[in-house]
């Protein structure tokens, strides 16, 4: 759905990430906005040029019908919205106010020039880029375009006469269809947005390179107030940036170096052919973007009168202009089907006067309203989505706490899903998940489910996670200072070490794995000394693959490697590790009710 938000970027610091204050570290005001108001406009006179050119297709609605003195105004009205995509992709989308087109067309009857049809077509484009934000404290940068959408199109009348009503749904269908967005993505992606977004957003990555080299290592986004009036962000202390806009949604990036809480690591994976969680269609929410569209384009619509069946008319070459004149015309267009959803329902209840004014407010990011249309409980979900990305499965660590002497002990809960990453492919999909904040030299119990509200989807009715190469309890032991000077040493290999590490433990089983880096959660890295004696050849590409049995592995050092690295092909009894424990993996299965005798 997205969460609009405003055009600034604010960075804040957290020496622990265990719910301590966050201090502000920088607010780059409207760095979002600007770099998008010069992209678009830049290139939107040129979208312009090519959409008219596009329409001036011969008979592109229907045979006989093409289009001339045609007329295209895209909107400089730019609003901001936030979203994390299944892929778990931070996109941001950019949506403008009301487009329009005004245009006549060729007719295929005798009648002259007079009865040639005149339309006037409004509607929103949405269009949408990917942000790359790495899970370590890295600079953040646009991708690429990601997809555009046409929104809320509208169809009117000018000088259509009722023989050719057809031509406003042949026009109506050709913009709300695929074909249409299919030719502005094209038009879209060829323009070179991302290299202007990159430029702007450099002095917010000379700020994160900076924070990264004084310890703050790893990366969160989050959208909520910058201004500090709430008093907290994300439950955490904050007292606001300086500058920042009241009552305004924004993204913020946290930034926060290794704290003494334990971390747990691992992934959860199945065969895809088992099928994938989701949420049930009636817990899908409705787009913000199309309802604000819609509310703003009818403001540009009169009210139709109401609807009569105009008379057929023969139109011939020779009518007088008082007969001319006599043919009925058409007053009432094709508009898009009213919006039944909770947004759509919240704005249907206000004033005309007062819907625009929330449309207006919802599209700068106010947070006062975004609240009050959606409510507090789905604005809160919408923008911890945002801070937590994906949310299909959780992984839950408790341990046993006694409420007193004498008292069975009850299992609390301690620590906390800081991400779930996703990284399938064509044959098995899989989680990738970090928990933090989690209790040190105390005997854990790890799970694995699928989270509140989503249901399961596949060759099987309901599933069940396992552990995966481990079994028993597990422990976190506090870091060595010695060690974790170590693993900051290592930083910058990390996602490299993370796929290498389960590659060479796939090689050791006698099978042959691919080196695909993810953007996965820090790993520890003892691994990485030993895959300097299997190096892949120099001829090799990135993705090239290790195998145990290949000239270039040093058979001298394999038992000491086999040794060294046997906890990652057998199962590990009640692991443990210093600071993170990795690979506590679960395997998803069919559930099997237990059967009592």
């Amino acid at each position: 759905m997205g969460v609009p938000i405003g055009g600034g970027i604010g960075i804040v610091t957290t020496q622990d990430n265990t719910g301590g204050t966050l201090s502000p570290a920088g607010y780059f005001g409207d760095i979002l906005d600007t770099a998008l108001q010069k992209a678009w406009s830049t290139y939107h006179p040129k979208l312009e040029e090519q959409l008219t050119q596009l329409l001036r297709t011969p008979d592109l609605f229907a045979k006989g019908f093409s289009l001339y003195d045609t007329h295209v105004s895209i909107s400089s009205d730019l609003a901001y919205t936030i979203d994390r995509t299944d892929t778990d992709d931070v996109v941001i989308s950019v949506t403008t106010g009301t487009n329009r087109i005004e245009t006549h067309s060729t007719q295929p009857t005798a009648a002259g020039k007079w009865a040639d049809p005149a339309v006037v077509i409004t509607f929103a484009l949405s269009v949408s880029y990917v942000l790359d934000i790495p899970p370590l404290t890295a600079p953040v940068s646009t991708t690429g375009f990601s997809h555009a959408r046409i929104l809320a199109p509208d169809v009117e009348p000018d000088n259509l006469i009722a023989d050719f009503a057809f031509l406003l749904n042949d026009i109506f269908e050709w913009f709300s269809g695929t074909d249409a967005i299919a030719e502005v993505e094209k038009l879209v992606a060829a323009m070179d947005f991302a290299s202007i977004l990159n430029d702007a957003l450099a002095p917010l990555n000379a700020k994160l390179t900076e924070l990264a080299d004084q310890g703050y290592w790893f990366l969160d986004v989050l959208v909520d107030q910058l201004d500090g009036h709430s008093g907290s962000l994300h439950a955490q202390s904050f007292t606001g940036f300086s500058g920042a806009p009241a009552d305004q949604l924004g993204i913020v990036l946290k930034v926060w170096g290794f704290d003494r809480s334990g971390v747990i690591e691992g992934e959860v994976h199945w065969p895809a052919a088992l099928g994938a969680p989701g949420l049930p269609i009636s817990a899908q929410l409705v787009d913000l973007s199309r309802a604000t569209s819609m509310v703003l384009n009818s403001a540009h619509v009169a009210a139709p009168p109401a609807a009569t069946a105009p008379a057929a008319v023969t139109l011939t070459a020779d009518m007088t202009p008082a007969q001319q004149a006599a043919v009925p015309r058409l007053t009432a267009g094709v508009r898009s089907p009213a919006d039944e959803g909770a947004v759509g329902k919240a704005m249907a209840a206000l004033s005309t006067d007062e819907r625009l004014h929330a449309v207006a407010e919802l599209r700068r990011g106010a947070a006062s309203r975004f609240f009050s249309t959606l409510g507090t409980a789905v604005a809160t979900r919408l923008i911890d989505e945002i801070a937590h990305g994906r949310s299909d499965f959780v992984v839950e660590v408790t341990t046993p706490v006694s409420p007193g002497p004498g008292m069975f002990a009850v299992d609390r809960v301690v620590g906390r899903m800081s991400g779930l990453w996703a990284a399938d492919d064509e044959t098995t999909m899989r989680r990738r998940y970090r928990v933090v904040d989690v209790a040190t030299d105390v005997p854990l119990t790890v799970r694995a489910r699928l989270a509140d509200g989503q249901e399961w989807h596949g060759s099987v009715a309901q599933v069940a996670a396992e552990p995966d190469g481990w079994q028993g309890s597990v422990t976190v032991h506090r870091m060595p200072e010695k060690s974790k000077k170590r693993l900051i040493d290592e930083l910058p290999n990390l996602r490299l070490n993370a796929s290498a590490q389960r590659a060479v433990a796939g090689a050791l089983r006698g099978q042959e794995s691919a080196l695909n880096p993810q953007p996965l959660p820090p790993k520890s890295v003892q691994l990485s000394r030993l895959l300097q004696f299997a190096k892949p050849d120099a001829a090799a590409s990135p993705a090239a693959k290790v195998t145990v049995s290949a000239p270039h592995v040093d058979t001298r050092r394999l038992d000491a490697v086999r040794d060294q690295i046997s906890h990652l092909v057998r199962k590990r009894q009640n692991p443990s590790g210093d600071g993170v424990v990795e690979n506590i993996d679960f395997v998803l299965a069919e559930y099997h009710p237990p059967v009592i005798h």
